[in-house]
């Protein structure tokens, strides 16, 4: 380990304790945070069958799922922490050729790559944040700015509604004064039905949404039956 520290430094990285147990270690590289640790390979052998389990595989023909022994193989192992899903190498180890010791510049090199590959993956994962927010913020916008055009189609329809309300009622009370000149020849100021022009006219404007609308009766709150 002594070696390895000593290459990184020698490179102008700076390894420290990557967790509180200090089974890890971490060195940035390309502004990436790289963990990284060493420990002992395990030799795996499968574990044969028990005398139950025979018996049953004789019978039933139905073989357990294999299950294996380990053991110390005194080979250490270097082993870099990255979620990457490209086949790249994270794991360095001894073999019966090369100590682990000989394969340095592998390591720190396959490091380097993999902080390279971190950094792109987080780069890339960023874009595709901004580019996710910016679709629903446009996406909000959008909803927002629908709902208030449809509010205001809404509104025109209800005014243009009602405008056409005033309308028919200014034309019908025309034809009721002329029915009214007609049969009596005159309407009397202050008479039953000029009263009646005055307040149907009245109803028009407040149908009307291009005038001011005159007071109602409507208009009152009525009081509350407990006297609050």
């Amino acid at each position: 380990m002594d070696s390895l520290l000593k290459a990184f430094a020698a490179r102008g990285y700076v390894v420290t304790i990557g967790n509180e147990d200090r089974r890890e270690l971490k060195v940035v590289v390309a502004d990436e945070p790289i963990t990284f640790f060493l420990c002992e390979d395990l030799n795996k052998a499968p574990r044969p069958m028990t005398p139950q389990q025979k018996k049953d595989f004789e019978k039933y023909h139905w073989k357990p799922r294999q299950e294996y022994d380990h053991s110390p193989s005194g080979r250490l192992a270097l082993h870099v922490n990255a979620n990457l899903w490209n086949g790249m190498r994270r794991r360095w180890s001894d073999s019966a050729k090369r100590p682990l010791e000989k394969g340095l510049n592998s390591f720190l090199a396959g490091v380097v790559k993999v902080a390279v590959a971190v950094r792109a993956e987080r780069l890339d994962h960023e874009r595709r944040d901004r580019e996710q927010k910016d679709r629903e913020r446009r996406r909000k916008e959008l909803f927002i700015a629908q709902e208030k055009e449809k509010e205001r189609l809404a509104r025109l329809d209800r005014e243009v509604a009602s405008w056409h309300k005033a309308q028919e009622i200014r034309a019908y009370v025309e034809t009721v004064r002329g029915l009214g000149l007609k049969k009596h020849g005159r309407i009397d100021p202050g008479s039953e039905m000029d009263q009646w022009i005055n307040w149907a006219m009245d109803q028009a404007d407040r149908y009307d949404p291009l005038v001011k609308s005159p007071p109602s009766v409507l208009d009152e709150q009525l009081p509350s039956p407990y006297g609050y």
